[in-house]
C-alpha cells in the first residue's frame, strides 16, 4: 500500500472512487504488449519522498510544504487524478513539471513526452485532461505559487549516455575517452549491486531511444533542489505561457496535444524555467551527486527531501531508465558516511525513513533485475 492509499484507507470521504490503482491496469497492458524475462516492467505510480509516518516531535509530517512532481505523463483515470491532487494539493504547494514548453507551429514539433501518451489515444486523451485539471487547480487557489519546469530543452542538453551491449555505460560526446561522469554513474549504480549484467537487462527500457538516455529526471530533480533557496532567481527565468488543446496530425496519426504558448494576457499561467546559463554549473552539480564522498550537492539533496514532502509521479522504465537512477540518486545522498558531521545528520530517524521508504519502493523494480 502506497502513501495515496493510505490516505484513502485513513480518510474514505475524501475518495469516491474505489482503490485501485489505473497504472496497475496500464502496467499489465504495457507489460503484455512489451515485455519479455529480458525487459523491466514499465510501470506508473506516485512515489512519496518522505516520512510515512508522523515525525518524533510529534508534529505531521504533512505539515511540511508540498511539491507536486509530475515525471513523466499522467495516465491516470482522471477521477482518482482529481481525488489524488486535491488530496495533496494546499496553501504552499509548488508544483514541477519535467516537460519543456513549447509552443504550436514550431515546425514538425510533437509536445514533450510528459504531455502526451502517442500509441494510445484514449490514454493520451485522460494525459492531457489531468493536466488540464492540475492547471485550472494551480489558478483557482491564488495562494499557490507559480509552476516550475525543471527540465531543459534538448538542444541544450550536453550529453547522452548509450547502454552498450556489453553492459557499459558510455558518455556521448565522449571527450576522448571515459570521465568522471562516466564512472562515477557506474559507481553509484555498483553500490546497488548494478553491473554490466543488470545494465544489459536495463539498456530494453531505452530501446525507443536507440539505447541513449540523456539522464534528464536526475537533471530535473537536481533543479527541484533549487526551489525556495537564494540561488533560485539567478537560475530560473519567468515565462508567461497560454497552455491550448489541438489536433495535430504527426506521421500517420491525428491527435490532440497540449502546447504553451507564449503570452503577455493577464489570464497566462506563470512558469518558472531554467536560465541556459545554469546549464553548466548543473551538469558539475550531477557529477558531485554520483561521486562517493559527501560533498555540498548531496547535502543539499537531503536538505530538500527533509524540507518538503514530494509526492513524485513516476514512470519507471516506459521510455528510459531515468526515473529509476533519479530514486536511486536520491537513496546515494542519504548513504552518505564519509565525516562524524554528516554521521550526526543521518543518524536521526527521519533520514533513515526517507532512506528506508525509498529503498522499499524500489525493491520491486531490483527484483526485476538478475
Amino acid at each position: 500500500m502506497n502513501d495515496i492509499e493510505k490516505k484513502r484507507a485513513r480518510c474514505p470521504h475524501k475518495f469516491d472512487f474505489g482503490q485501485t490503482k489505473h497504472h496497475h491496469n496500464l502496467k499489465n497492458k504495457m507489460a503484455d504488449q512489451k515485455t519479455t524475462s529480458f525487459r523491466m516492467i514499465p510501470t506508473y505510480q506516485w512515489v512519496r519522498v518522505g516520512n510515512d509516518a508522523d515525525d518524533d516531535d510529534g508534529s505531521d509530517a504533512d505539515d511540511r510544504p508540498n511539491i507536486i512532481d509530475i515525471s513523466g505523463a499522467p495516465t491516470q483515470e482522471r477521477p482518482f487524478f482529481e481525488a489524488d491532487i486535491n488530496t495533496i494539493m494546499k496553501k504552499d504547494t509548488i508544483i514541477c513539471l519535467t516537460g519543456e514548453l513549447k509552443e504550436d507551429g514550431e515546425g514538425a514539433d510533437q509536445p514533450a513526452a510528459n504531455y502526451r501518451f502517442k500509441t494510445d489515444h484514449s490514454i493520451n486523451e485522460k494525459v492531457i485532461d489531468n493536466y488540464f485539471y492540475l492547471f485550472s487547480a494551480a489558478k483557482i487557489d491564488s495562494r499557490l505559487r507559480p509552476i516550475v519546469i525543471t527540465t531543459i530543452p534538448r538542444s541544450w542538453r550536453k550529453y547522452s549516455f548509450f547502454l552498450q551491449e556489453n553492459g557499459q555505460i558510455e558518455k556521448i560526446p565522449s571527450d576522448r575517452g571515459p570521465s568522471a561522469l562516466d564512472y562515477g554513474l557506474m559507481d553509484m549504480l555498483g553500490t546497488f549491486n548494478i553491473g554490466p549484467d543488470q545494465i544489459i537487462k536495463l539498456r530494453e527500457s531505452c530501446s525507443g531511444s536507440r539505447y541513449k538516455t540523456y539522464l534528464i529526471d536526475m537533471i530535473s530533480f537536481l533543479y527541484q533542489t533549487k526551489v525556495d533557496t537564494p540561488e533560485f532567481h539567478d537560475l530560473f527565468d519567468v515565462d508567461f505561457r497560454s497552455i491550448v488543446r489541438v489536433q495535430r496530425k504527426h506521421g500517420n496519426r491525428t491527435q490532440d496535444c497540449m502546447y504553451m504558448n507564449k503570452t503577455i494576457e493577464t489570464d497566462g499561467q506563470v512558469f518558472f524555467t531554467p536560465k541556459r546559463s545554469s546549464v553548466d554549473m548543473i551538469y558539475a552539480e550531477l557529477q558531485a551527486a554520483l561521486s562517493p564522498g559527501d560533498n555540498s550537492v548531496k547535502k543539499a539533496i537531503r536538505d530538500h527531501c527533509l524540507k518538503f514532502s514530494i509526492w513524485r509521479w513516476t514512470d519507471f522504465d516506459v521510455n528510459d531508465t531515468d526515473d529509476a537512477f533519479t530514486i536511486l540518486m536520491i537513496i546515494h545522498a542519504f548513504s552518505t558516511e564519509d565525516t562524524d558531521d554528516v554521521n550526526e545528520e543521518l543518524r536521526s530517524d527521519r533520514p533513515h525513513d526517507i532512506q528506508r521508504s525509498l529503498r522499499k519502493v524500489m525493491s520491486n523494480w531490483h527484483a526485476q533485475l538478475p
